[in-house]
């Protein structure tokens, strides 16, 4: 795991580096280029929850819940050339997941029932990435690609219950470090309606600590999202 934060803070560190160097050339630069972007995306996610547990003999058994969730981002391009390239910026978030029904098991020997789970997250992460433009009209396509790094902060209202005491509550507790490190790789579609606006599709694997790590299992640390949005520049 120390290896591979090591290696996507290096990778980080040399896409900023050449996205300082070759993000805007002096032909970008012409005709009054606008090389900040803003770009809002809305989409939904999907997180995962590994509900632990031991059977009567002791031994430890794991549910996968899914959660799915919505997600809402806006990044901000600082430095993005004109026909593609090299480009970062930052991107601010916020998600929700929650468990869609309740999921009942039994642990040593008693019975329980998990009736609510929603997990709420905020995000902060510095991003670069590389696009292409296919073609050179007014509406040409492009596809690209990015890689971000940065803090979530999070937490998470969860209640199981044991079936014979409704009125015990609360059994699992949650983590109580709430700011986790995030990584973030994801690709994109897009379609250029002129030359300051476009449509983007983005398809996003966020790995990072679990926000939920309780009596009861811990949230995985992957999720995934599918956004769609607009980037103009300004």
């Amino acid at each position: 795991m120390r290896r591979t934060i090591i290696c996507l803070m290096v990778m980080c560190l040399i896409g900023g580096t050449v996205g300082l160097a070759f993000g805007e050339s002096e032909d970008n630069g012409t005709n009054n280029w606008k090389k900040l972007i803003a770009s809002p995306s809305y989409g939904l996610n999907i997180g995962f929850f590994n509900l632990e547990y031991e059977d009567t003999n002791e031994d430890t058994q794991k549910d996968t819940l899914v959660l799915p969730g919505i997600d809402f981002r806006h990044f901000n391009g600082i430095n993005v050339p004109r026909d593609g390239g090299f480009y970062y910026g930052y991107e601010l978030g916020f998600s929700v997941n929650g468990y869609p029904s309740s999921h009942s098991f039994e642990d040593a020997g008693t019975d329980y029932t998990l009736n609510e789970m929603v997990v709420f997250a905020a995000m902060l992460m510095v991003k670069h990435g590389y696009r292409f433009d296919l073609g050179t009209g007014p509406h040409r396509p492009g596809f690209g690609f990015e890689l971000g790094m940065g803090i979530t902060a999070g937490g998470a209202d969860m209640n199981i219950t044991e079936d014979d005491d409704e009125t015990e509550t609360n059994l699992a507790s949650v983590d109580e470090e709430p700011v986790k490190p995030t990584f973030e790789l994801g690709i994109e579609g897009f379609l250029h309606r002129d030359e300051d606006s476009s449509f983007v599709v983005r398809l996003a694997v966020m790995a990072g600590m679990p926000l939920i790590d309780g009596n009861y299992g811990e949230m995985a640390p992957v999720r995934i999202s599918i956004r769609g949005g607009f980037f103009r520049n300004h």
